[in-house]
């Protein structure tokens, strides 16, 4: 069988075709750094790849929530850390108001006293972060706590907010206002308004039952931080364990994905130089037919 100029031609396009599109792959995985670009190049490995890529999304996803989780934890543990030293403060005035030689002009001073701690307290109690309130429980769109005629009122609930740490872990990260704070009938405001109205009336004894009260009102906010230092170790643990996971993947995926750049390169070299043989000898071909045209 005879094979014309135009057989040859043909075979030499598909061929100039065929190791042009081998170098522009070469040189998109050097530019790229990727061996994979397409699945098809390898459509086990990608196949892999996209599992990987998939785990590797829900942990980071997983680490925002245990960051937002802790920024909650340590805003309210610094929030009650303040919330602390005023309710001791509070407890002072009340136990040093409770003696026999104070006389009701300084009772009466204490008593606007307590009732600025009590302002400041119900400021701290409606804390946001992010526009999120973080003693109202699930209720976090609106203030937890308000005045209303001198008294204190809870608008929150008493449930528990959650966030994942964990493939399968969720995590408590508030203590509702009412377990802390109490919910305006019983509680730190209650007793505070109560104190107040003690020495504003100067009855002892209703400034030491205040006083004795305060006392559990301290050991609430103790155990709310103790809690909240439980859920935060909790975190930390977590947090640790996810981003050794996303290393890893993050490992897993460089392995399958990145291309061995030496190789890469060499592999360049050859694509272009396959190139370049089948331009020339595509060029040979013409000069050929051109020289038999003109003879």
């Amino acid at each position: 069988m005879r094979i014309t100029q135009s057989v040859i031609a043909e075979m030499l396009k598909s061929d100039i075709q065929r190791n042009l599109k081998r170098l522009r792959e070469s040189q998109e995985m050097i530019s790229s750094g990727k061996r994979i670009l397409r699945p098809s190049d390898d459509p086990a490995a990608a196949e892999r790849l996209i599992g990987y890529k998939v785990d590797l999304s829900r942990s980071e996803q997983i680490l925002k929530n245990i960051d937002n989780a802790l920024a909650l934890l340590n805003t309210s543990d610094s929030i009650l850390a303040d919330a602390e030293n005023l309710v001791s403060k509070a407890r002072e005035i009340a136990v040093e108001m409770a003696s026999d030689t104070v006389n009701p002009q300084d009772r009466l001073h204490a008593a606007d006293e307590i009732r600025q701690i009590k302002e400041q307290l119900v400021q701290m109690a409606n804390t946001s972060l992010a526009g999120q309130h973080i003693f109202g429980g699930t209720k976090t769109t609106e203030r937890p706590y308000e005045i209303s005629d001198g008294q204190v009122i809870y608008k929150g609930n008493s449930d528990a907010v959650l966030r994942q740490i964990g493939l399968n872990e969720t995590i408590q990260v508030n203590v509702p206002g009412d377990e802390i704070f109490g919910d305006g009938e019983k509680g730190l405001f209650k007793r505070l308004s109560d104190l107040e109205r003690a020495l504003t009336s100067n009855d002892i004894e209703r400034i030491r039952d205040a006083a004795d009260g305060l006392k559990s009102s301290h050991e609430a906010i103790l155990s709310a931080r103790a809690k909240i230092g439980g859920y935060s170790r909790r975190a930390l643990s977590a947090k640790s364990s996810i981003e050794g996971l996303r290393d890893q993947l993050e490992r897993m995926i460089s392995q399958v994905e990145d291309a061995d750049i030496v190789e890469a390169a060499i592999q360049l070299a050859r694509d272009d130089n396959a190139y370049k043989a089948s331009l020339l000898a595509a060029a040979k071909l013409l000069q050929s037919s051109l020289l038999d045209f003109l003879g």
